[in-house]
């Protein structure tokens, strides 16, 4: 059986285009440079994972210029203890507006080059794209630039097809995201895991709902998506949110640019926030990382109300248990395509770092500093119409939820943990005490791959 289903994928994924693919190797390379501004800028922050903080995980250049504004132009290189297959590297700015580095070149071990334009001026990325090369080293040079004090806030490279090491890295998640089913895009997940969390860009029924590639915006991130089951949205938020306008109010504008995908991880930027948003599972527990760029006040919210790709949450209850946790329960219901009318779902929701601040949300109203969320639902049946006849779309309902709010540095991170239940909510408790009962989230990612890998 596990011969047969890689191979099914291998299959797949050979016609698909591949967006997806292994870990970013630049972190495994030792990193040099032409000239360094100090020790809190030094070559290695710039493979260091932390991307678009101010004056933090930044290789910038002591700045040389003489006297008609010539930039004596440095250069990165990163220099592999083996030969490497690549054919992708992305390069981020420092996020300093003052500072651009704005084009250069790429220069390799195999006396290959590839000329770099248009590096955006605030941190954001440029994806470089190539044709596979075998190489033990590269170079960027910069040959462009505003200001002295030039250099990158991340230096990324993915290696091609012939540097993979394992299963996982050839599986693409996006197949079928443009126009697939609700629960097709699921890379938050394991091997029949009850957790299947993804981001949702379009919030609609089986068809087209969920994840859509075509589209710009991530409404939330689901926790459960299954034939006829959906709940547990979140989404990290920055600044003066109201969420009793629903989706419409939290969203948040991304590019594909920064996004990864892979069985078990999941990586984006949010564009409105300025946050990097990370997710992992275990069957029955999903983590987040959420990395922040600036100083905020940030309110994470957990949406619990209304209509989500392909059934209604309802009757939303929640409890504060402590000043990092919160428990309840809610209804999946309004299922129109066969299975349970309704399916109560169970959980416990935990946070690395005390909230701030409790509040919550119900229909048109929000709620300040609560303990109890009781929310009880009203299902509103939506109609459209089908080759001129109406028909049921989907039943509808209030939004309701909570939100935890927090106060964070630039280049901070937030860890949080949901754990599920369909029996109760000590089970759900149990799950994450059996499951995941830390917070490292690089352990919990690295198991989620290895069970994908062993399948």
């Amino acid at each position: 059986m596990k011969r047969i289903f890689w191979t099914t994928c291998l299959l797949v994924i050979g016609i698909a285009n591949s967006i997806a693919g292994p870990d970013n190797i630049a972190p495994q390379a030792t990193v040099s440079a032409s000239t360094t501004l100090d020790s809190r800028h030094s070559p290695a922050s710039a493979t260091d994972g932390l991307i678009g903080i101010h004056d933090k995980g930044e290789w910038a250049c002591e700045g040389q210029t003489i006297m008609w504004g010539y930039i004596r132009y440095p250069w990165i290189q990163l220099d592999w203890d083996s030969s490497q297959s690549i054919d992708k590297i992305i390069l981020y700015d420092r996020p300093n507006l003052e500072e651009h580095t704005a084009g250069g070149t790429l220069f390799f071990s195999d006396g290959s080059q590839v000329a770099v334009n248009s590096i955006p001026n605030n941190g954001r990325a440029k994806v470089i794209s190539f044709e596979a090369r075998e190489v033990e080293w590269v170079r960027f040079l910069v040959t462009d630039g505003v200001g002295s004090k030039l250099g990158l806030s991340e230096f990324e490279v993915y290696p091609s097809y012939r540097s993979y090491t394992d299963l996982t890295s050839w599986v693409n998640p996006y197949i079928e995201t443009t126009r697939g089913r609700y629960f097709y895009f699921t890379p938050g997940s394991t091997p029949f895991g009850m957790i299947a969390s993804a981001p949702h860009t379009r919030n609609k029924n089986q068809w087209g709902g969920g994840y859509n590639y075509n589209s710009s915006e991530i409404l939330g991130f689901g926790q459960l998506h299954g034939w006829m089951l959906s709940g547990i949205e979140i989404m990290p938020t920055v600044g003066d949110i109201d969420p009793t306008q629903w989706q419409d109010g939290w969203k948040s504008a991304f590019s594909h640019d920064s996004e990864i995908a892979q069985p078990g991880y999941y990586r984006v930027f949010l564009e409105d926030y300025n946050i990097w948003v990370e997710q992992t599972t275990t069957p029955r527990v999903s983590m987040y990382r959420f990395r922040y760029t600036e100083d905020s006040e940030t309110n994470i919210l957990t949406n619990l109300g209304g209509y989500l790709g392909s059934t209604t949450m309802a009757d939303a209850e929640v409890q504060r248990v402590s000043s990092t946790e919160f428990e309840g329960s809610f209804n999946s219901a309004g299922r129109l395509w066969g299975g349970p009318n309704n399916i109560k779902v169970f959980f416990v929701i935990k946070f690395d770092k005390s909230f701030d601040a409790f509040n919550g949300w119900q229909g048109g109203k929000n709620l300040s500093n609560i303990d109890v969320l009781k929310e009880v639902s009203h299902l509103v049946r939506r109609d459209s119409a089908t080759y001129g006849e109406i028909t049921q779309s989907y039943w509808d309902a209030e939004t309701a939820g909570v939100s935890a709010n927090f106060k964070v540095k630039a280049g901070e991170a937030i860890h949080m943990k949901i754990s599920i239940s369909f029996t109760s909510i000590e089970n759900a408790r149990n799950n994450m005490k059996s499951e995941c009962d830390h917070w490292d989230f690089e352990k919990v990612r690295e198991d989620a791959r290895a069970k994908w890998n062993d399948i």
